[in-house]
């Protein structure tokens, strides 16, 4: 609203100024995408807090790791790199495509719980990574009980912090994709678990209010 979404798009306009100067193509997708948002947030916003879209986009990073591994052995695949190479001056997956292939080749011995070890390989996606690690239990343990924390506000959606949050944490997903941190990794990015933890806070704050007026109703 106002001066804060104004300050919101000049915001993602400079990171995504600067971040294009890495070819971080990952994070200008996700900047970009958030940009778009920010631009018309009625529209954009309600679609990213809806239950589909969560659904599609808690599993759009495996998704997305098997079409690569599948075009990847493909005549189309070598075109594409050769346009990234005459764009960005680099592979278009930089090497990603092979160590999915081989996640996908390791998940047929250790489909149920995984390998347990997470350095294996550098997956460069959550997916990847959550589900060779852990295998199909682990994988769908954690997006069920993320999903689940998100499902908590449903009922506050109309709530601007928690519309933010919720859609920001989609967009980490989506960038995640492609990209180190979200699960696995030495480093682990703590942000996307405190928005979760600043969501569930959100939500215990409005549920008290609704429970004071009730109360002095």
């Amino acid at each position: 609203r106002g001066r804060e979404r104004l300050a919101a798009i000049g915001a993602s306009i400079a990171f995504l100024y600067l971040v294009s100067e890495t070819d971080a193509r990952s994070s200008m997708l996700a900047t970009l995408i958030a940009l778009v948002v920010l631009l018309f947030p009625r529209k954009l916003g309600a679609f990213f807090t809806t239950r589909r879209t969560r659904q599609i986009l808690f599993h759009t990073a495996l998704i997305f790791a098997a079409f690569i591994a599948t075009m990847s052995l493909t005549s189309v695949y070598t075109d594409w790199d050769i346009w990234s190479y005459q764009t960005f001056g680099k592979p278009l997956m930089n090497g990603r495509e092979v160590a999915w292939r081989q996640g996908f080749q390791q998940l047929w011995a250790h489909a149920l719980f995984g390998r347990g070890n997470f350095k294996i390989n550098s997956w460069h996606n959550w997916g990847m990574s959550l589900l060779t690690g852990y295998g199909v239990l682990g994988y769908v343990t954690w997006t069920t009980f993320v999903r689940r924390m998100l499902d908590k506000g449903q009922r506050h959606i109309r709530d601007p912090y928690i519309l933010g949050i919720i859609t920001s944490f989609l967009l980490i997903l989506l960038q995640q994709s492609a990209e180190l941190g979200l699960i696995g990794n030495a480093n682990t990015h703590l942000l996307p678990y405190m928005m979760l933890g600043l969501l569930l806070g959100r939500v215990r704050i409005l549920e008290r209010r609704e429970t004071r007026k009730l109360h002095a109703n």
